[in-house]
């Protein structure tokens, strides 16, 4: 039995301090007047995985149009081969 309670405040007073430690950084987020909000960390983190993203196209097509202008290359040399074997 006192086990039992002393295993039980002792699951209370985690709760608690989590419930403290929340508190505080919830006030000290409210008191930061940079602070501004959720949303806009949302936002933010959006704007970021959108740079990425059209990063991430931009050097794909940079990379297709390397291969197709290497492709036009290799043709023209083929190209120019055979006219000097003829």
């Amino acid at each position: 039995q006192f086990s039992n309670t002393v295993e039980q405040t002792d699951q209370l007073l985690d709760i608690w301090i989590n419930i403290l430690s929340q508190s505080i950084h919830t006030q000290q987020l409210l008191s930061d007047p940079s602070w501004q909000g959720s949303s806009a960390r949302v936002l933010e983190e959006q704007a970021k995985e959108r740079e990425r993203q059209e990063k991430l196209t931009r050097l794909q097509q940079e990379r297709l149009e390397r291969e197709r202008l290497r492709q036009e290359r290799l043709e023209q040399e083929r190209l120019e081969q055979e006219r000097l074997e003829r």
